[in-house]
């Protein structure tokens, strides 16, 4: 019956959302928000030297800042361990490199 789900709603949603909110993957989140909007003044497909250059070094970037809010925050459960952190970000920068290079500069 209706009655024995509807008030299960604002737990199951407080449940759910209440660890993103509490924990850090709002920060998260934001850290990788921030380094999509800077990848593209970045890499800028004009040429292929600086565009790997600036492209490793946003990897390092995104990679630290991820580091460091997993290292600060207050998780529950303990802090997490971002296995595949340096790898993701590199495979990233590799990406955005060789989109640039296939789409030519905008």
């Amino acid at each position: 019956p209706r009655g024995a789900w509807e008030g299960s709603l604002p737990r199951a949603a407080a449940d759910a959302l209440g660890p993103l909110v509490s924990g850090g993957g709002l920060a998260l989140a934001g850290v990788w928000a921030l380094g999509a909007v800077a990848l593209p003044w970045l890499v800028r497909g004009r040429a292929a030297g600086p565009d790997v250059v600036l492209a490793a070094a946003w990897a390092a970037g995104v990679a630290a800042a991820t580091q460091a809010v997993c290292a600060t925050l207050a998780w529950p459960g303990g802090a997490p361990s971002p296995t595949g952190l340096a790898a993701g970000a590199v495979l990233a920068a590799v990406l955005a490199v060789a989109a640039r290079a296939a789409g030519g500069a905008r």
